[in-house]
């Protein structure tokens, strides 16, 4: 995934657009530039989601740096 410039440019552009998301769900109601139909009750979990999976992104891109996938994969 992150094994070389190209593998770390999508991890990039994916935190990109995670943080956009979360800075959409958390803005305030009347500065948002697009509404979507989200509680506020429901704010918080949808923000610990974009969270986890940011950190999932970061920890694969580490372990496949360290570890690349091999590129003989027989099953």
């Amino acid at each position: 995934m992150a094994y070389g410039y190209r593998g770390l440019g999508f991890v990039s552009a994916f935190l990109v657009v995670d943080c956009i998301l979360i800075w959409l769900v958390n803005a305030p109601t009347s500065t948002r530039v697009t509404s979507p139909p989200i509680a506020t009750g429901d704010q918080l979990m949808i923000t610990l989601v974009l969270v986890g999976a940011g950190i999932i992104a970061v920890l694969a891109a580490i372990y496949y740096k360290v570890k690349p996938v091999p590129a003989n994969l027989s099953f």
